[in-house]
């Protein structure tokens, strides 16, 4: 969803989306379809852009009117996460193989080969400032890649990682780890001070599945029961 202009990206079929008017309910654009299910939508800011991912491997970026501006097909498999900078002007992609790219979005020109995960990625985000860019698979844990500097940290865990997220001032890590027991695999949610490298085991049941901060910095866990923490 666009908040400054009104509009809410739809994704009517597996293989394409429209832009709809909120105030009237009118279809304002009907953009192009890609040959295999979209994974990723979102719109950047001003100027306007809509910006597709989809499992065929192509990234589409659109204007306003549906009309496509770039076609990135360097993904040589299935995209399965992707993640759009505050800004709206870089986009981190994440194919099936674990091989990620960073974009320029007003261009449609490749930055850079992001550090390859050995599965596929499950939870890729950027941080508020855009110059850091965390990742996390279940093979390859959480990395924190700096985009400026070109390195990387990668975040300790004895645990397989099954969601990770970071707070919008970039101090907290929020994790959903699984832990092997003779009952099974239950899951837990770990709060990580990214300055003191301290953890803090959250009160949670069930079996959990992710983990997201909500915009103003408090966190909410999703999938299994119960629904928050």
């Amino acid at each position: 969803m666009n908040p400054d202009s009104g509009q809410l990206i739809l994704s009517f079929s597996r293989f394409d989306f429209s832009v709809v008017q909120i105030d009237d309910g009118l279809q304002t654009a009907s953009a192009g379809r890609h040959s295999g299910p979209i994974v990723f939508l979102s719109c950047s800011g001003s100027p306007q852009k809509l910006i597709s991912a989809s499992m065929d491997g192509s990234i589409g970026i659109w204007d306003p009117s549906g009309r496509r501006l770039h076609l990135l097909q360097e993904h040589r498999c299935p995209i399965v996460n992707a993640s759009l900078s505050g800004d709206g002007r870089s986009l981190a992609t994440f194919a099936a193989s674990g091989i990620g790219f960073l974009w320029n979005v007003d261009d449609g020109r490749r930055i850079r080969e992001l550090p390859r995960h050995l599965d596929a990625v499950h939870s890729v985000h950027f941080f508020r400032d855009g110059k850091s860019l965390l990742t996390a698979s279940r093979s390859s844990g959480v990395r924190i890649f700096d985009l400026i500097a070109a390195a990387e940290k990668t975040v300790p865990s004895d645990s397989q990682i099954v969601s990770a997220d970071v707070s919008p001032d970039g101090h907290w890590l929020l994790m959903i780890v699984s832990v092997m027991t003779e009952a099974g695999a239950p899951s837990k949610a770990i709060l990580r001070n990214m300055e003191t490298d301290s953890n803090l085991v959250l009160p949670t049941e069930g079996t959990l599945k992710m983990a997201e901060f909500r915009p103003a910095g408090g966190s909410v866990v999703r999938g299994g029961h119960p629904e928050g923490v």
